[in-house]
């Protein structure tokens, strides 16, 4: 698996998007 500085970086931003739509989700749940 090649690394890459940018492929890095967007599975940054993917992990903290996924992060805030989780924490959306358990908010509109409760």
């Amino acid at each position: 698996m090649w690394k890459d500085p940018i492929v890095e970086e967007i599975h940054k931003i993917r992990e903290e998007h996924a992060a805030q739509f989780m924490t959306q989700r358990r908010s509109t749940t409760i």
